[in-house]
């Protein structure tokens, strides 16, 4: 059973496992610029954001709205997994767009999760080495979408604990956004202008040594 202390130790750590993330992302020296991946680094940026508000909003004692934005962040890396490996270039290119009303506008036909999660696993039966973006989005997507929505829209899950909020279920919350920010980070690192073969695979690491305050487990070294 979590208790307050842990949860706030919890919330300790994943400042500490963020910074971890920031460290190994100084050893990507250059982004690459190319369209893919300019949608992809702003998505995951975005992602990396939320994750960092999150934490901010348990702190405050602002539960029900750190739980709102689990979904944007869930939805954020997935637009980056999305716009890297499987979206069409044209629907890339309308990502990139100046804002304006006429890329607003064609902005509201882009995919929505569902379909770019479909698309994902898709090209993950051609690239198999992308299941291990997949299984994550897509355990995310089954296990947590009825409450993410649920909390954005008002639903039943924030209006029953508007007068106490379970401190076990807060801290699933934070492990889950701490796993979310670890794919943006990969994402970020896998973005390197030059293969950097090294790196990336520590990024895809770099939970071990976190795992009170991430959703996976590690595997054998």
């Amino acid at each position: 059973m979590t208790s307050q202390l842990d949860f706030d130790r919890l919330l300790e750590r994943s400042g500490v496992f963020a910074g971890r993330l920031a460290s190994v992302l100084q050893q990507v020296a250059e982004l690459r610029d190319d369209p893919r991946g300019l949608a992809a680094r702003r998505a995951a940026l975005l992602a990396l954001e939320h994750g960092a508000a999150l934490r901010v909003l348990f702190s405050s004692g602002a539960p029900n709205s750190a739980c709102a934005l689990l979904r944007s962040q869930y939805e954020a890396v997935l637009r980056g997994a999305w716009a890297l490996y499987a979206a069409p270039s044209e629907k890339v290119d309308r990502l990139n767009r100046p804002l304006d009303p006429d890329s607003e506008q064609a902005a509201k036909n882009l995919d929505g999760p569902e379909r770019m999660l479909d698309a994902i696993k898709a090209r993950a039966g051609l690239n198999p080495q992308l299941m291990g973006l997949v299984i994550p989005l897509e355990e995310i997507r089954v296990n947590q979408w009825k409450a993410m929505n649920s909390f954005v829209h008002g639903g039943i899950h924030p209006l029953q604990r508007t007068d106490g909020f379970p401190v076990e279920l807060a801290a699933q919350v934070v492990r889950n956004s701490n796993g979310i920010s670890h794919i943006a980070c990969r994402l970020l690192a896998r973005l390197a202008s030059t293969a950097d073969v090294a790196t990336a695979a520590e990024m895809e690491r770099a939970y071990v040594g976190f795992e009170d305050c991430v959703p996976m487990k590690p595997t054998s070294a």
